[in-house]
């Protein structure tokens, strides 16, 4: 398990607003908010995020997470 004051990393595809359903692979693409208000409720602390840079514009943005 995690050991307190550990370190969760997550690298996400993100979309402008809310969330979105992909039936065809049954992914879920959810915004930089929704992303941010789900570490809130569950009780995590975002330390640290960056976006990745040099990134296709016509795919989502893709954005790094660190959260305790």
């Amino acid at each position: 398990g995690l050991k307190p004051g550990g370190i969760i990393v997550l690298k996400e595809n993100t979309c402008k607003d809310g969330f979105l359903v992909d039936k065809d692979d049954s992914s879920v693409t959810r915004s930089d908010t929704y992303l941010r208000n789900l570490f809130k409720t569950g009780g995590l602390e975002l330390v640290h995020k960056e976006y990745q840079k040099d990134f296709p514009q016509e795919l989502f943005k893709v954005c790094m997470y660190a959260v305790r």
